[in-house]
């Protein structure tokens, strides 16, 4: 049986609510305090009779209680419910409560009631703050990286030219100096390798994102020409128009293509073949682009293929791909590795959100 709507309110009900609670009503136009429980006494470190009787300017001093007097009264005079956020001093430490105000329904002749509540987001604020700090850490971090990479980008050039000037009129006496400009390039090759790694990394956290129309050929063409202006390899491509994201795709083809030319030297025993590298698209699904690069090289290792799989960073392992997965992952991609059937070579396939246009015919460039 439910009782009567116009049953008088008990408000020491409220001490049965764990949560900290207060209820307001209007006296002569003005809202007053007229009951707090004890877990709102307790938080708020007043006993019931400092806050039963005063308005919210009385009881918080200052900007805080003007605003707060001011939305009590206008809760009270809509009947709607309002919800906001205020710093207040609790225990002497400034904290971030949320204050919830719910107008009681009541009989015509009776005047409104407001229930209100606070909750303490000190906590929330905290792990705010920390996220913040620590994604502003974060940005500062691979910004450095960035600039530091580059940096080192020309003294490790000036290694490789070092090298080669010392390698040119030299005449071999037999007493391991050559061996040691050998080494003097293959390390100054493998810091400009570390360092690209680094860059392609970095550029996956800074590349905007962008969607644009443009030639997939001329994009290749560009790519080739970066890296493999001489036109050692022989490299197809199709053509097509598209629209997705350019400056992503020319980052990740450019990163893809260049681990297979870096990685398709011939083993000791084997005569030099040429690396044939296939580029070729397709739409996949309505919103999506895949591309795929397969080449005849020496594809990737199974320690290769479980490093990717994971995804961890470790000491001499490079992440020139992770960088490219990231890329991928930010923009709603992803990327695949695998060998091909016969064993000889990789196929690398990458996704983007996109459209193709008109296609056109397959292109070789060697």
């Amino acid at each position: 049986m439910q009782a009567p709507r116009d049953a008088p309110l008990d408000l020491s009900v409220l001490d049965y609510v764990d949560h900290p609670v207060f209820a307001v009503r209007k006296q002569d136009g003005v809202p007053y305090f007229i009951e707090i429980n004890e877990a709102a006494c307790h938080l708020l470190g007043r006993s019931r009779d400092d806050v039963v009787g005063q308005t919210a300017e009385t009881l918080f001093p200052g900007m805080l209680g003007t605003a707060l007097h001011s939305t009590f009264g206008q809760t009270l005079e809509t009947g709607v419910t309002s919800v906001e956020e205020h710093e207040l001093s609790l225990q002497g430490a400034d904290c971030l409560v949320r204050i919830s105000l719910k107008p009681l329904n009541k009989p015509p002749n009776e005047t409104p009631l407001l229930i209100g509540s606070i909750a303490n987001l000190s906590g929330t604020q905290i792990i705010r703050n920390m996220r913040s700090a620590a994604e502003t850490v974060a940005g500062e971090m691979e910004q450095f990286i960035n600039l530091a990479a580059h940096d080192l980008r020309s003294p490790m050039q000036q290694v490789k030219q070092v090298a080669a000037l010392l390698r040119r009129d030299f005449v071999d006496m037999g007493d391991g100096k050559v061996e040691l400009i050998d080494l003097l390039e293959k390390l100054g090759e493998s810091a400009m390798g570390l360092i690209g790694d680094v860059l392609s990394q970095a550029q996956a956290a800074e590349v905007p994102r962008t969607e644009e129309n443009f030639d997939f050929g001329a994009l290749m063409e560009e790519v080739i020409g970066l890296l493999d202006p001489s036109r050692q390899h022989i490299i197809r491509y199709e053509t097509a128009m598209m629209d997705t994201d350019r400056v992503a795709t020319q980052i990740i083809l450019r990163n893809l293509i260049d681990n297979a030319i870096k990685y398709a030297a011939c083993e000791p025993d084997e005569t030099y073949a040429p690396l044939v590298l296939k580029v070729s698209v397709d739409q996949h699904r309505n919103d999506m682009i895949a591309f795929s690069i397969k080449d005849n090289g020496n594809g990737f290792t199974a320690r290769a293929l479980k490093y990717l799989k994971d995804g961890q960073l470790k000491t001499g392992s490079g992440f020139g791909l992770l960088g490219v997965r990231r890329l991928l992952h930010t923009r709603g991609g992803e990327l695949l590795v695998a060998h091909t059937e016969n064993g000889r070579g990789a196929i690398v396939k990458f996704m983007l959100p996109g459209r193709i246009g008109s296609s056109g015919k397959s292109k070789d460039v060697a």
